[in-house]
């Protein structure tokens, strides 16, 4: 709150100024960085550069490299203030670097103590007072010891209070190391991060434009097709937001202090209920907890919780409880890492101020869910950008307030130009009606604009669309070549012994063989059994779609990578692994499941036989039971007993390592593949 106000009180002065505060969403984080790019430590030519004043919570006592020429700090611990002094003049420039130490009243206090610190700030200043000289004290690391070992001052006493943490005792990194599920029996991480005192658990929460009259239906829909993503969201503490769901006064002067921000005395009560009926909570599109929030007592530790801009509490500079303006929306700024692997464009009445300009928008937007391509797509979008409002005052028949951040989707829709395949398909989640919106979308993403811009990455996420499905169809023989060959490298630039190196690379040859299973297959060529090929199955493809899983009658949570043990196991390459136990457990994880446990039950009675592949023309029958099965063995070994033994031999992060240069070389793979 402190900051805030002096950051409205100086800009009446017509100086460049900056807000930091430590709650902020990481798109407007790093924007505000950005800025700040000309005083980082190392750049010494600034006589010439505009004078700039940072206001910043403690936030800025890590994680900035900063050289500042000067510092007006309010009182704090001693190791806060010798942190806070180590960003002026940090590189030693030829510049005479002054600070001031203000010290409010309630600072000084004896009444009140500091909700962080404590009294620590009251006992130094008064250790500051002792060793002033005219009320100057150098701060110098040299100057400042000696002066302190004067007056004999452990500085430590006086240093912000440190919390205890508990003991980690090795069967808590045993349970954390099963992620897959999660045991019931979970040590609780915070603790370890925080301390044993009481902290408020957060939650993140995100502001979308579009979701203010959405069904929950749609909302699902809409998800999916626009996934929330990290840098688009503000964590707070769970009393805090849900204060904000309920409309109530935020007691401001807290805000900021969120790790220790115990429950409030007027927490939350079961019956409350959101002031706004559109707000959601998103786990994924088939948690039972994804879906509208009607009780505030729903909301739980780790949540992802969505409300419409029109909640306020949220500005460009970060956490704003008092702000009741619309916040803007980032979604698009937040997705623009992952647009070559899924790209969107959402026009609805958020990107237009008033219901003439929605109209005559709307009137150019398909009729029909379809997909668009070649000329169509280019009319579409031609047609699109014309009628988008070039700016201005709103209209006197405004559908939201003049200051509501309108979202520009110009150079959104005209990357569409872009897409892979050429293709786009539309998607109705606001409603039947052509007035409701549609989204669009390149369902490969973007191609790259030229051959000189900087490839970014396919996420590294187990999603299923991702795993399965590509542009242009991918032959598991040639996609299990190019990971053996990516794994090898990565294990060669990593430096591993050369035995682990091979075994990292027969995994990575074998890991999608399960996907020669003849229902998948069915699955990947869209649900039609006539249209597979026996004789180039497919690792991923265009066809792909929930739909044709059903279709080709796989069962619910079935995992490819289950039966790729079994067929590893009678593979004539199996031979040479160097450590078989190894091999069989990077293939059988790399997707992340079966750590130790999968979720699906399926007899291993041989009755689907794999199609040919891997160099195997005909596969025997695979009578013995996978590892999603507690009757899987080898060498006397089952799947959860192979991963204790594999941890107790390279160690609970080594083997993760060795597992992640598999996983990140089947990514690799899979993004050199899906460019047509």
């Amino acid at each position: 709150l402190l900051a805030r106000k002096v950051h409205s009180a100086l800009q009446t002065e017509g100086s460049e100024l900056l807000l930091l505060i430590g709650r902020c969403r990481p798109v407007d984080r790093d924007g505000l960085v950005r800025k700040m790019t000309r005083l980082k430590t190392g750049l010494r030519d600034k006589a010439n550069d505009t004078p700039l004043f940072i206001i910043a919570t403690q936030c800025l006592e890590v994680g900035v490299d900063l050289d500042l020429d000067g510092l007006v700090t309010q009182a704090a611990p001693m190791d806060a203030l010798r942190q806070r002094f180590g960003r002026l003049n940090r590189s030693g420039r030829s510049i005479e670097a002054q600070a001031e130490i203000i010290a409010l009243p309630t600072d000084l206090s004896k009444q009140k103590n500091d909700p962080v610190y404590g009294d620590h700030i009251r006992q130094s200043w008064d250790i500051l007072k002792q060793i002033a000289e005219n009320a100057i004290v150098d701060f110098g690391i040299e100057s400042l010891n000696a002066k302190l070992r004067a007056i004999d001052m452990d500085t430590q006493a006086v240093s912000a209070p440190r919390p205890e943490s508990p003991i980690a005792m090795p069967a808590y990194f045993d349970l954390w190391s099963q992620t897959s599920p999660v045991p019931t029996t979970d040590p609780e991480i915070s603790l370890f991060l925080h301390g044993k005192d009481a902290v408020s658990p957060d939650v993140s929460v995100i502001w979308r434009d579009d979701i203010e009259n959405i069904s929950d239906d749609g909302f699902v829909e809409l998800m999916a097709l626009m996934p929330p993503r990290t840098r688009e969201g503000l964590q707070l503490p769970i009393w805090t937001a849900q204060r904000l769901l309920n409309k109530r006064r935020l007691h401001t002067d807290d805000m900021d202090i969120g790790d220790l921000s115990t429950r409030p005395s007027d927490a939350t009560q079961p019956n409350l209920q959101p002031k706004n009926s559109c707000v959601f909570r998103w786990a994924g599109a088939d948690d039972p907890r994804t879906g509208r929030l009607t009780g505030l007592d729903e909301i739980r530790p780790g949540d992802l919780v969505l409300l419409p801009a029109s909640y306020g509490g949220c500005d460009k500079l970060g956490w704003h409880p008092d702000s009741e303006a619309p916040v803007e929306d980032i979604a698009d700024k937040a997705a623009e890492p992952y647009r070559q692997a899924l790209h969107t464009v959402r026009i609805s009445r958020s990107v237009t101020k008033s219901d003439a300009d929605w109209r005559r928008l709307a009137s150019v937007l398909p009729a029909d869910e379809e997909v668009v391509r070649g000329n169509d797509l280019d009319d579409l979008i031609d047609h699109v950008l014309a009628k988008l409002p070039s700016g201005g005052e709103p209209a006197l028949d405004s559908v939201v307030s003049a200051d509501f951040p309108l979202r520009s989707i110009r150079e959104p829709m005209d990357a569409l130009r872009r897409a892979k395949q050429g293709r786009v398909r539309i998607h109705r989640p606001y409603g039947p009606e052509l007035e409701d919106g549609v989204v669009l979308v390149a369902e490969k993403g973007l191609k790259e604009e030229s051959s000189e811009s900087t490839p970014v990455s396919i996420p590294a996420t187990e999603d299923e669309r991702l795993s399965n499905g590509a542009a242009n169809p991918m032959s598991l023989n040639e996609h299990s070549r190019e990971v053996e060959v990516q794994a090898r490298s990565f294990a060669h630039a990593l430096g591993l012994p050369i035995d682990i190196q091979s075994d990292l690379a027969l995994a990575g040859y074998l890991h999608d063989a399960g996907k020669a299973d003849r229902r998948f297959q069915t699955m990947l060529s869209g649900g039609n059994a006539w249209s597979i090929r026996h004789d180039r199955p497919l690792a991923k493809s265009a066809a792909w779609s929930k739909n044709a899983w059903l279709q080709a009658r796989l069962p619910k949570g079935w995992r490819h990578e289950a039966l790729s043990v079994q067929m590893a196991l009678a593979h004539p390459r199996f031979s040479e692994a160097k450590d078989p136990h190894l091999v069989l457990w990077l293939i059988g994880t790399h997707h992340g499941f079966g750590r130790p446990f999968y979720h699906f039950v399926e007899s291993g009675n041989g009755r689907e036989i794999p199609l040919p592949c891997l160099e195997v023309a005909s596969w025997p029958t695979l009578s013995k039971a996978g590892p999603q099965s507690l009757a899987f063995s080898f060498q006397s070994l089952d799947w959860a007993a192979m991963f204790e033994f594999l941890k107790r031999k390279y160690g609970i992060w080594g083997l993760a390592h060795l597992e992640a240069v598999v996983r990140l070389a089947d990514h690799r793979a899979s993004e050199a593949g899906a460019t047509p």
